[in-house]
C-alpha cells in the first residue's frame, strides 16, 4: 500500500467537511434572508478563500484524529508491556476517581468527563490486551465508531450553522456562544419551534450512510497499521500542516473585507468565528441594532 493512502482517513474526511460546506455556502446564499446581490467574482473569492480556511479548520480540528490514529498499534499489548501499561491506567483510573487531582481545581463536569475518558481507555486497553482474538474486529468498530462521530459533527455543525443563520443572517458570533450558559433553555425553545425527532432521525440516517463509504475507503490503515517511520512521517506532515494553519487561519480572516456584510459572513468558516466570538465575549451592537438618526437626536 502506497504512503499516501495512510491518509485516507484524513482526506476522506475532508472532502466530505469541503462538500457540506460549499453546499451551505450555496444555501446561504439563495437564503431569503440574505437580501444582497453578489457578482460572479464575489461567489468566486466566497467559494474559493471559504474552502481554504474551512480546509485549515478542519487540520486543527483533526487533532485529536491524529492522536487516535497515531497511537494504533499492536505492539503496546505484548507481554510484559500490555500488563504494565494497564497497570499504570488502572492506577490512573483510581487516582483520579478517589482523589483530590488538578480536574477537581476546575470544578464543573470536567473531573467526571475526566474519569469517564479514562476509564473507557482503560476498558478498551483491557479488551485489546486480554480478547485478543477480538482485537481486529473491536479496532474495526471503534474506528468506525470514531469516523461517525466525526461525520457525526460535521452535519450537526452544517444544520446548526443553517438554523443560526435563518435566525440571525451571520455565521456564529457571541450569542453561540451564549447559547451554552443557557443550554436548557435554548434547548427547549428549539424543542418548542423545529420538528427535531425527524430532524434528528434524519442527521443519524445520512451520518451512518457517510459513515459507510467513509470506513470503507478508510479501513485500509488499521488492516495495516502504519510502521513506528510512517507514523513519524505521517507525524511530521501533520504537524507542519498544523502549524501553516495556525498562521493561515488569521490571514485568510483578513480578506473578509468586502463592504457587502453577507459576503464576509459566507466567506468566513462559523467555527472560527465561534472561536474568536468565545475568546473576545463581545457582540458588534451596531451590526444587530439600527442606530437612531443623529438630526432626531439633537431635537431632545
Amino acid at each position: 500500500m502506497s504512503f499516501s493512502k495512510k491518509f485516507s482517513p484524513f482526506y476522506n474526511l475532508i472532502l466530505l467537511y469541503l462538500l457540506v460546506s460549499v453546499l451551505l455556502r450555496f444555501v446561504l446564499l439563495f437564503h431569503p434572508i440574505t437580501q444582497a446581490t453578489f457578482t460572479a467574482i464575489d461567489v468566486l473569492k466566497i467559494i474559493t478563500l471559504g474552502m481554504l480556511s474551512d480546509t485549515f479548520i478542519f487540520i486543527i480540528a483533526s487533532g485529536f484524529l491524529w492522536l487516535y490514529l497515531i497511537f494504533i498499534s499492536n505492539s503496546k499489548y505484548l507481554k510484559p508491556i500490555g500488563y504494565v501499561l494497564f497497570g499504570v491506567l488502572l492506577c490512573l483510573l483510581i487516582y483520579v476517581s478517589f482523589f483530590n487531582t488538578i480536574l477537581n481545581e476546575y470544578g464543573g463536569a470536567l473531573p467526571e468527563i475526566g474519569i469517564s475518558f479514562i476509564a473507557i481507555k482503560t476498558l478498551l486497553f483491557g479488551l485489546f490486551l486480554f480478547l485478543p482474538k477480538y482485537r481486529n474486529k473491536i479496532r474495526f468498530w471503534l474506528f468506525t465508531f470514531v469516523m461517525f462521530l466525526y461525520v457525526l459533527l460535521i452535519l450537526q455543525n452544517a444544520i446548526s450553522e443553517y438554523f443560526f443563520w435563518n435566525e440571525f443572517g451571520v455565521k456564529y458570533n457571541f450569542i453561540a456562544v451564549d447559547y451554552l450558559v443557557y443550554t436548557n433553555e435554548v434547548i427547549g425553545n428549539i424543542m418548542q419551534s423545529y420538528p427535531v425527532i425527524p430532524l434528528f432521525s434524519a442527521l443519524f440516517i445520512l451520518a451512518g450512510l457517510a459513515t459507510y463509504f467513509i470506513v470503507k475507503r478508510s479501513k485500509n490503515y488499521i488492516e495495516m497499521i502504519p510502521t513506528f517511520a510512517e507514523k513519524i512521517k505521517i507525524s511530521g506532515i501533520y504537524l507542519a500542516l498544523f502549524g501553516f494553519s495556525l498562521l493561515a487561519i488569521p490571514f485568510l480572516s483578513t480578506k473578509e473585507n468586502s463592504q457587502n456584510t453577507f459576503s464576509n459572513e459566507l466567506q468566513s468558516n462559523g467555527i472560527y468565528k465561534f472561536y474568536l466570538a468565545f475568546m473576545n465575549s463581545e457582540l458588534d451592537y451596531f451590526k444587530f441594532i439600527k442606530p437612531y438618526p443623529k438630526k432626531k437626536l439633537m431635537r431632545y
